[in-house]
C-alpha cells in the first residue's frame, strides 16, 4: 500500500502514521505532533542534544501516542558539525532534551522545531505524554 502524503488529501483530514496503519482518517483539528527525545539509557529523558548517540522519535496527538523509531546521530564531540545534527531532526515538531547549546537552538528554531528542556529526569513515556 502506497502512503499518502498529507498535502494530498482533501480537507478536513490529514494523515499521519498513525491513520496509515490503521485506515482510519483523524481531523485535522488532531494534527499529531513528531516528538524527538534525547535519552539517558532510553529510559529517561537526559540527554544533552550535542552529545545524544540516538533520539527517540514519538509521534504524538490528543487520541494517541506512538512509538516510531530511533533516529542515530553522529556525536558532535567527534568535531562533526552541530548543524548536521540539527536537520537530522528537521522533521520533528519538538525535541526534548536535557541541555542544548544556543548555536544548536538557533539551527533548530530556524527549521521550526522547538526545544523543551523541563522534562529533563523525567521517564521517557511521562514527558511525551505531558507534551
Amino acid at each position: 500500500m502506497q502512503a499518502l502524503q498529507r498535502h494530498q488529501l482533501p480537507p478536513p483530514f490529514m494523515q499521519d502514521l498513525w491513520s496509515i496503519a490503521t485506515g482510519q482518517a483523524v481531523p485535522w483539528s488532531s494534527r499529531s505532533l513528531v516528538v524527538a527525545v534525547a535519552t539517558v539509557g532510553d529510559e529517561c529523558v537526559g540527554g544533552d542534544f550535542e552529545e545524544a548517540e540516538a533520539f527517540l522519535l514519538y509521534e504524538k496527538s490528543d487520541r494517541h501516542t506512538g512509538y516510531i523509531g530511533r533516529q542515530p546521530c553522529t556525536l558532535a564531540s567527534a568535531g562533526n558539525d552541530p548543524s548536521v545534527r540539527a536537520r537530522l531532526l528537521a522533521e520533528c515538531d519538538l525535541v526534548l532534551c536535557a541541555n542544548i547549546s544556543d548555536n544548536c537552538r538557533k539551527i533548530l528554531s530556524i527549521l521550526g522545531v522547538e526545544c523543551d528542556l523541563t522534562h529533563a529526569g523525567d521517564t521517557v513515556n511521562d514527558a511525551v505524554a505531558a507534551v
